[in-house]
């Protein structure tokens, strides 16, 4: 009888202390849902239906989708429901390996070239190559009207623009590019009379600058050696196959339409012919002026005559280094299998120069789209503007 006793009382006391343990232990906050402005960039739209809100990191851009509690909301590109790093890891990649996923995830990931989904901001290859680049034809009508504004406020030029151009596209998505075309908020001040600054500044990845049609130009892509971060595929080179149309264009996570190269169709469109110098073609995020392929032969003055603006870059005479870096002899396959030869054509090492233009007759700094590489400026003579160097947030976007 005293041990049956001894047992209920033991039993009492650790219910209580069990209770009180409950009590007492930290709570696990409860997980968040969407936030409000997620939810709001969705409503009264369908399930599929591109979005974009203003988050504390930036813009985001991506898809409405229905969440587990029934909610319409606005999920980030590459991010699925549920999972809030990767495309590809599942439930279980979840719980062994929390916000980072597990390694199984991360080996899934990095076969198709992104070790986190699509967060890191480049995607690594192998290929050491180029190839013929196969250009998808511009057959696709605009998916919306062209909206641009070009505003002069004080000593500021300001480019308000939906992202869309004018002229017919490539199908998008497609199959080396998952991404379809979607309006754009874009909103880009930079300087009414820009300055040469006192250094160039190297833009390694990300937008140069914007067309007249309101399109943004971005040469390089987040395509990567492995993970040589410094060598980075060119677009162009046919070497990964993006997706790229014949505008040389494709469009990011988000949906947005960029140039990689020569816009051809807005050239046509605005007279670039080689008996004239080019029209205007777009700014830089410094403020000067974009032109494409033709300029004047005397940079100071207008009646001297036409020519074809050349790049100084020129292909490396050496094998590429090796050992964890490509090998193999320089083909144009990476924007590092070139090297900038002073003189070798008619403009700088920013692919630009100081010239007359129709419109500075007396003179600025221009820069020039070119036929070979770099094609769009690499790097700016003066001080890019705020409004193309932050980091705009498109969760589940790596650039391209």
């Amino acid at each position: 009888m005293n041990t049956i006793k001894k047992i209920i009382l033991g039993s009492i006391t650790l219910g209580i202390a069990g209770i009180a343990s409950a009590e007492t232990a930290p709570q696990r906050p409860q997980r968040q849902g969407p936030p409000p402005q997620a939810i709001e960039a969705c409503n009264n739209k369908a399930v599929g239906t591109q979005c974009s809100f203003t988050a504390r990191r930036g813009d985001v851009q991506g898809q409405c989708a229905q969440t587990p509690r029934g909610q319409t909301t606005c999920r980030p590109e590459g991010r699925q429901q549920g999972n809030r790093r990767g495309a590809n890891g599942d439930n279980n990649a979840r719980r062994q390996g929390g916000r980072d996923g597990n390694q199984q995830a991360r080996r899934q990931n990095a076969g198709n070239g992104n070790q986190q989904g699509q967060r890191r901001p480049g995607r690594s290859h192998s290929i050491l190559t180029s190839a013929p680049l196969k250009l998808i034809p511009s057959t696709a009508a605009p998916i919306a009207a062209n909206k641009v504004s070009v505003t002069v406020s004080g000593a500021q030029r300001t480019i308000t623009a939906n992202g869309i151009a004018k002229h017919k596209t490539g199908a998008f998505p497609n199959g080396h590019n998952p991404h379809g075309i979607a309006e754009q908020k874009h909103v880009y001040s930079v300087p009414l009379n820009p300055q040469l600054a006192a250094n160039k500044t190297d833009i390694r990845i990300g937008k140069v600058g914007i067309a007249v049609n309101g399109v943004l130009i971005e040469p390089a892509t987040a395509e990567v050696y492995k993970e040589a971060r410094d060598w980075r595929y060119e677009a162009l080179s046919g070497a990964v196959p993006l997706g790229i149309d014949s505008n040389y264009a494709h469009v990011q996570p988000g949906g947005n339409y960029h140039y990689h190269g020569l816009p051809t169709d807005l050239m046509r469109s605005l007279g670039v012919h080689q008996s004239k110098h080019s029209p205007l073609i777009g700014w830089a995020a410094d403020g000067f002026p974009i032109y494409a392929l033709f300029g004047y032969k005397n940079a100071k003055n207008i009646g001297g005559g036409i020519q074809r603006e050349s790049s100084s870059y020129r292909l490396k005479g050496t094998q590429r280094p090796g050992g964890n870096l490509p090998t193999g002899k320089p083909d144009g396959t990476f924007a590092q299998d070139y090297a900038y030869v002073a003189g070798a054509g008619t403009l700088d090492e920013c692919n630009g120069k100081m010239t007359a233009t129709p419109e500075s007759p007396n003179g600025t700094y221009a820069y020039f789209i070119t036929d070979t590489f770099p094609v769009i400026p690499r790097c700016l003579k003066g001080t890019p503007s705020s409004d193309f160097t932050r980091r705009v947030a498109v969760a589940g976007g790596a650039r391209f």
